[in-house]
């Protein structure tokens, strides 16, 4: 049956027939499009040619590299990875795609070249479970890790040896703050999962994957008493299908029974003008409700799946795991609770933004997620392991 899944793979992907061409940088897993990408490329770039390395998963296998590491022993998936990487010959090998566990054993077996990885979403029990049955069979290690927090980065170091640096979330450091705050405003930063099941079952128990049927009746009613600006920040909005947009929109007027409004998506930063343009932000469990914490703005964070569920453990979903944290502060709770809710919220709305600010320090929110403008922390490593090329002529 393997060899079945690898020969359809094979048929179905693009089929490149010339060897890639060397590289200074290469970026493993690449996609193309992604804004994590393009804007890596643009910071590569100063230091020489950047190659990028789409893997079959993705759509595509460049067949000269696939026969020559047909000979290799081992992992037919890690040779063909590492017989890539000795053609194009790079000194840096970064990936963003930080839940791809292939890339951990590549720094092991190609010594010479650096490794680096961006972290670029919440992690769970899951991600690390998959890390714990990798790490018994061979070394896991990249040359710098750059993580959310030292929180999460201690998770990572049981598993991964290499530097741990915290620079917060890429994308959220490379986008300005240049939305000026509306007050009043109160968002909901949206979940919603187009391809993804509403329900699930485990251990012969249905469970509802989202919980904005819990969230968001309250939010709709707490804005109109208190006369806010409710909208809703999409999860799809920046899909080039906007037929995706509206099965969202269906979806939530399906809970509320009315449409609600929505923020525009305009580029691939509107997320980000949105939560800077609103006075108080309110998500589940998402990166955005933590970036936008990251950026100043006022966020109440309702992570109560892990209670909501039962049978994690260790609670993954709850707020700041893992690190530490009770299940009621001023601005989180881990229990569905509208009276939660409305104490949290009547607490943002009137707490002024330098008592916000000190609020965050107070409970060491830089351990759940820095922020670091321009990604200055990541420039500064490629400035030092990179150099840049000499001027000829």
């Amino acid at each position: 049956m393997k060899l079945l899944r690898l020969i359809s793979l094979f048929l179905r992907v693009r089929k490149i027939w010339v060897l890639p061409n060397k590289c200074d940088a290469l970026i493993f897993d690449a996609i193309g499009s992604h804004p994590i990408e393009v804007e890596l490329v643009k910071m590569l770039s100063p230091y020489g040619t950047v190659g990028r390395f789409i893997l079959p998963d993705n759509g595509e296998v460049n067949i000269p590299v696939l026969l020559a590491s047909i000979l290799k022993r081992g992992n037919r998936f890690a040779a063909y990875c590492d017989s890539y990487i000795r053609r194009t010959s790079p000194r840096l090998v970064i990936t963003y795609i930080d839940n791809n566990n292939v890339f951990y054993s590549v720094a092991a077996r190609n010594p010479a070249v650096k490794t680096m990885f961006i972290q670029n979403g919440r992690r769970n029990n899951d991600s690390f479970d998959l890390l714990e049955r990798n790490s018994s069979g061979e070394i896991l290690k990249v040359d710098f890790m750059l993580i959310f927090g030292n929180h999460i980065g201690t998770k990572y170091a049981k598993y991964i040896s290499g530097s741990l640096v915290p620079i917060g979330s890429f994308r959220n450091n490379q986008v300005p703050r240049a939305r000026p705050k509306v007050k009043g405003t109160l968002s909901f930063v949206s979940q919603y999962r187009d391809h993804t099941a509403e329900w699930f079952e485990r251990d012969g128990v249905i469970y509802k994957r989202w919980v904005a049927h819990i969230i968001l009746p309250f939010l709709v009613s707490y804005a109109e008493e208190k006369g806010l600006q409710f909208r809703i920040i999409s999860n799809l909005g920046r899909s080039k299908d906007s037929s995706l947009l509206r099965k969202e929109k269906s979806y939530y007027k399906g809970i509320l029974g009315s449409e609600c409004e929505f923020f525009k998506w305009e580029w691939h930063g509107s997320s980000y003008d949105a939560i800077d343009s609103t006075e108080v932000v309110v998500s589940n469990d998402s990166t955005l409700g933590l970036e936008a914490m990251a950026r100043g703005t006022k966020s109440a964070i309702f992570s109560f799946r892990s209670t909501m569920w039962g049978f994690l453990n260790p609670p993954d979903r709850n707020y700041g795991w893992p690190g530490c944290y009770p299940d009621e502060g001023p601005f989180w709770t881990n229990n569905p609770s509208t009276e939660s809710f409305r104490r949290i919220l009547d607490h943002l709305f009137t707490v002024s933004d330098e008592q916000w600010c000190a609020e965050l320090e107070q409970h060491g929110f830089q351990e759940v997620m820095q922020y670091d403008p321009d990604n200055g922390k990541l420039r500064d490593i490629l400035a030092n392991e990179m150099k840049l090329p000499p001027i000829l002529g």
